[in-house]
């Protein structure tokens, strides 16, 4: 389902790359923070989730996860697509890897 709402929201969000920079790749747990996802709190869906958003947002559009430890999930596998993914700040102070 959630892969569904990306593709769906994707086209909307690439129309408007112009004044969209950032797409904080949450979707996942109780608040859409990338934490207490309960049975999706698996690396794999983390992996899943941030390839998803690669694959459908325009890559003019940085995609952020939460922690640093997310981007090391995917970190060499994204075909040098690193780039496209950074940090938004509200993981920083707890868990970092």
């Amino acid at each position: 389902m959630i892969k569904k709402h990306i593709e769906q929201v994707s086209t909307v969000i690439n129309k408007n790359k112009d004044i969209i920079s950032i797409v904080q790749a949450g979707f996942l747990g109780k608040w859409g923070e990338m934490h207490s996802a309960g049975v999706y709190q698996e690396d794999r869906y983390y992996k899943e989730l941030i390839e998803t958003l690669l694959k459908n947002i325009d890559s003019e559009i940085t995609i952020s996860v939460r922690k640093p430890y997310f981007y090391k999930l995917v970190v060499g596998e994204l075909n040098n697509n690193e780039h496209r993914i950074g940090i938004y700040n509200d993981g920083y102070s707890r868990n970092i890897f």
